[in-house]
């Protein structure tokens, strides 16, 4: 677990770089009258933020899947403990009668 947090982390800090590299880029361009450039520059940032957003909501899926899967193996696993405690119940009772 402390291994994805590190990646997830080291993944939002590349976003995050590259997001202010863009800025830092689209404020020079405006600044020299490349509007053009600026203007990519700006949609390049969006889609880092997009991916960003798509990488994040991915890995939270992905989490939660396993939390889901996690849940459902521990619900089987208390059917059958509850199944083998009520047979044996039963078999107590059909020796008693």
């Amino acid at each position: 677990m402390m291994l994805e947090e590190e990646e997830d982390s080291s993944r939002e800090n590349y976003y995050e770089a590259m997001v202010q590299k863009m800025e830092i880029y689209r404020e020079q361009c405006v600044m020299e009258g490349k509007l053009l450039d600026a203007e990519e520059a700006q949609t390049k940032i969006e889609e880092l933020k997009d991916q960003e957003y798509s990488e994040r909501r991915s890995a939270i899926l992905t989490q939660n899947d396993i939390e889901m899967n996690e849940l459902h193996e521990q619900k089987k696993e208390h059917i059958r403990e509850f199944e083998r405690n009520w047979n044996e119940h039963e078999k107590n009772i059909d020796a008693s009668s």
